[in-house]
């Protein structure tokens, strides 16, 4: 990633996200999941990322009730650098309860590479 290229656009998304943190909203309660669980949402979510596998799954878990699963799916869509990934990331920026996966979201769309 060129960093000349990409700085102002990704410190501009930033900042919109940490401006979008102070809303107001009341965060979800994450439903109460198991270890277990925990762990193989989180190996599906690094699977994907191996894979650099953008689909309807992982587009999915960016809408989980658990707010770490959102956080941690927002970032692997930035890692796997599909550009489809944008407009998801984009909406999770501007309206996610919360201010961790707002910011993963602004930190992912500086993630993916366009033309």
């Amino acid at each position: 990633m060129n960093a000349k290229y990409y700085g102002p656009a990704l410190g501009a998304l930033f900042v919109l996200g940490t401006l979008c943190a102070n809303a107001g909203a009341q965060p979800k309660r994450p439903r109460a999941v198991t270890p277990e669980a925990q762990t193989n949402i989180l190996l599906k979510i690094l699977r994907h990322e191996d894979e650099r596998r953008w689909d309807d799954e992982l587009k999915a878990l960016l809408t989980d009730n658990n707010p770490k699963v959102r956080q941690r799916a927002a970032l692997a869509a930035g890692r796997i650098g599909d550009e489809s990934a944008v407009p998801l990331l984009a909406e999770i920026l501007l309206t996610d309860r919360e201010a961790e996966v707002r910011q993963m979201a602004a930190f992912a769309l500086g993630e993916i590479e366009s033309p």
